[in-house]
């Protein structure tokens, strides 16, 4: 996972790409709130575009309560899928490619490139990706992950 930008130009520093170093910490360095700028605004930094990061395959987020249906859906379209999932169960193990992913924002993390990589080797039609968390950590991971389920 690729480091935090923070821009310290402006009157108030800002947040330009969400690392795995917790916001809150680096307000309490600061001593002061970071202002969220959108990826359309504010100067350019590395890993703001919209699309990034993304396999040749379609990169869909799921709910973990919506995986099972979606992979029986794809299945039953005739779609090779490919699946990272840490919390949903294992299911149509025989006719998809499942990577277990880990269920900690940093062991993730470390895990996320290597694991759409090797889901894109599979040659799927569409990896599915279990939607992170909420949850403090995850920032990071899920803004890569909108960003490789972007439209190319």
């Amino acid at each position: 996972m690729e480091s935090t930008i923070i821009d310290l130009r402006g009157a108030r520093p800002a947040l330009l790409r969400h690392g795995m170093i917790a916001i809150e910490a680096i307000e309490a360095v600061l001593n002061e709130p970071l202002e969220r700028v959108g990826d359309q605004q504010g100067p350019r930094a590395s890993g703001r575009l919209a699309s990034r990061y993304a396999p040749r395959a379609v990169v869909e987020l799921v709910t973990v309560d919506a995986l099972t249906e979606r992979v029986e859906t794809c299945l039953a379209a005739g779609e090779s899928i490919a699946v990272l999932a840490w919390r949903g169960a294992r299911i149509a193990a025989l006719h998809a490619a499942w990577i277990e992913m880990p269920d900690q924002p940093a062991p993730f993390a470390q895990a996320l490139y290597s694991a759409l990589r090797q889901a894109d080797a599979a040659c799927p039609d569409r990896i599915l990706v279990e939607r992170p968390s909420d949850a403090a950590g995850w920032e990071a991971i899920a803004d890569r992950l909108r960003k490789a389920a972007a439209p190319r």
